[in-house]
């Protein structure tokens, strides 16, 4: 039996990037610098995603260049520059599904923008890769706002960039606890399990 179609004064909607619009391994970025660096994959791990620098890069505290030169000095080989930072980028592949979505739903009058905990590079590279980005009107990423997702204050600065009231926004991320804090902020919110889920709610909620 289908669901009842609801109605929502819904005029914005918050896209995650990662595993939303676009599909990406850290194992695929692990796996690229260790080659590049002879460094183990764990010992690389534990430097990234251990330590904390993965999310100062991420939060701004940490330029590209800052985080070159702490891996380098890690690392048995002589770095490039240039080289590390397309190994640690080309590590995407957009959702189709999803992405597609888009010109749909900005047909239907909703502005659309992008609430990601990302950093430079991959924003760079993402904006240098796939067009889709075109379609937002407006971008919310950690690196430039010096805040995170679960934080809830990136989704109030969110809030102050569509000029919009939490409950006319919809939020859409693959994490249970920025799903959570959103919802604490007053946002309508879907957690994405795949693009077919996420359509289907999007119908019974009227915005397609």
């Amino acid at each position: 039996m289908d669901k009842p179609t609801l109605k929502l004064n819904i005029k914005a909607i918050f896209f995650d990037l990662g595993n939303v619009l676009v599909s990406f391994s850290h194992q695929k970025m692990l796996e690229r610098l260790a080659n590049l660096s002879k460094l183990p994959e764990k010992q690389i791990e534990k430097l990234f995603l251990l330590t904390g620098i993965g999310k100062d890069y991420e939060n701004g505290s940490l330029t590209t260049r800052q985080v070159f030169e702490l891996f380098s000095k890690k690392s048995p080989e002589k770095l490039h520059y240039p080289q590390f930072v397309q190994a640690a980028c080309e590590i995407f592949s957009p959702i189709t599904q999803t992405v597609e979505l888009l010109p749909k739903l900005k047909q239907k009058g909703l502005k659309l923008f992008l609430l990601s905990n990302t950093s430079k590079i991959h924003f760079q590279f993402i904006k240098e890769n796939y067009s889709f980005l075109h379609y937002l009107d407006g971008t919310i990423l950690s690196f430039e706002e010096g805040v995170s997702k679960p934080n809830r204050a990136i989704y109030q600065k969110a809030l102050e960039r569509a000029n919009l009231e939490s409950f006319e926004c919809y939020f859409v991320d693959d994490q249970e606890d920025n799903i959570f804090a959103a919802k604490s902020v007053g946002l309508h919110c879907h957690h994405f399990t795949s693009p077919d889920s996420f359509i289907s709610e999007l119908k019974n909620i009227n915005l397609l």
